[in-house]
């Protein structure tokens, strides 16, 4: 009895340990420094991901689609 007493005590410590630490990692603001610093560049730096490509090659066709409307007719 004794020993399963103490199995369940350390299962209960250490699902709780991880739950604590799940709820620490989670905390807001543990970011420190600034999104503008300039070693990071975020607000200054060009886009370069897949979403930034498909928008450059649409604004691309939409501004080339006026030329060849009008030398068309």
């Amino acid at each position: 009895m004794r020993r399963s007493s103490l199995f369940a005590l350390a299962l209960c410590v250490n699902a709780l340990g991880g739950l604590w630490a799940t709820l620490d990692a989670q905390r807001s603001g543990s970011f420190m420094g600034s999104s503008e610093d300039p070693a990071i560049g975020y607000g200054t730096a060009p886009l370069n991901n897949p979403v930034a490509d498909v928008n450059r090659k649409l604004a691309e066709e939409s501004s080339s689609s006026p030329t060849k409307a009008a030398a068309d007719s």
